[in-house]
């Protein structure tokens, strides 16, 4: 039987506007769980409050009602073996790529041969060899968001919170980092959130996908996937099973009909 890793409990969220009075919610009353090792993706439209979530299931930001829970206990600030890649990179400029990698490890108190060794590793599986010691200033977007992924990677925390990760990245590298997060998913079995506005991608990745609404964001449905653990993107997209999937999330994506709170599919 599988250990519940998340839970968000009707967690909603409230903002301050920044240039007129008042307030406004970015999700509502969202609740879902997410097993341990599973892989689950957040899709809905922009502006229906996924990186907020993101941010409360991190502990970067308290929600307004509702609550968190990791591990069966309440989430008071980011956990010590989170994971998080962002959209805006959030490397140190003053760093090199190699160190930028080893920043985890160095907090961890992995020592130093061992913590080049992991780094060169997983610069390698990014395909950045070569740009060790290159800055973040020499490097395109897609490569510093290359960076963060490694890093991310390297710590090998238990719980990985990854927001729209592969973007920015050309198609052939996306393919490949879609099937190394798949590879990690199945050697190292952490418990990965991803969010994406790609749907195609929500069905090749997920074990579950949580699709939500317009803002303020409330959960859809659940839909289940159940696809072998060993899959890789050619060889899964072009069955009918992946296209019934990729379907019924799109439908509901796109669907402004009102749908029972949490529907399992």
């Amino acid at each position: 039987m599988s250990q519940e890793k998340v839970k968000v409990k009707n967690v909603s969220y409230t903002y301050k506007r920044k240039k007129a009075k008042g307030v406004d919610e970015a999700v509502k009353d969202v609740s879902f769980e997410v097993e341990e090792g599973e892989i689950v993706t957040i899709v809905g439209p922009s502006g229906c409050g996924k990186s907020t979530l993101l941010d409360i299931i991190s502990g970067i930001i308290t929600p307004t009602n509702g609550a968190v829970e990791i591990d069966g206990k309440d989430i008071d600030g980011p956990g010590k073996d989170l994971g998080i890649v962002q959209q805006g990179y959030a490397l140190f400029p003053w760093e090199t790529v190699q160190d930028n990698v080893e920043f985890g490890l160095k907090l961890r108190k992995v020592p130093k041969e061992k913590r080049k060794e992991i780094a060169k590793k997983y610069i390698s599986k990014v395909g950045l060899n070569g740009y060790e010691k290159k800055y973040p200033g020499a490097l395109s977007g897609g490569m510093k968001q290359r960076v963060g992924i490694a890093r991310a990677l390297a710590y090998k925390p238990k719980l990985l919170i990854m927001d729209e990760p592969f973007a920015a990245l050309d198609p052939k590298t996306r393919e490949v980092m879609q099937d190394e997060l798949l590879q990690l998913s199945r050697n190292e079995k952490p418990t990965i959130l991803f969010v994406t506005h790609d749907v195609r991608e929500a069905v090749l990745l997920s074990d579950k996908i949580v699709v939500m609404s317009d803002g303020p964001g409330t959960v859809k449905a659940v839909i289940k996937v159940n696809f072998p653990e060993n899959r890789k993107a050619k060889e899964i997209i072009t069955l009918p099973e992946f296209q019934k999937i990729e379907k019924e999330v799109r439908q509901l994506y796109d669907s402004e009909e009102e749908i029972p709170e949490g529907v399992v599919f």
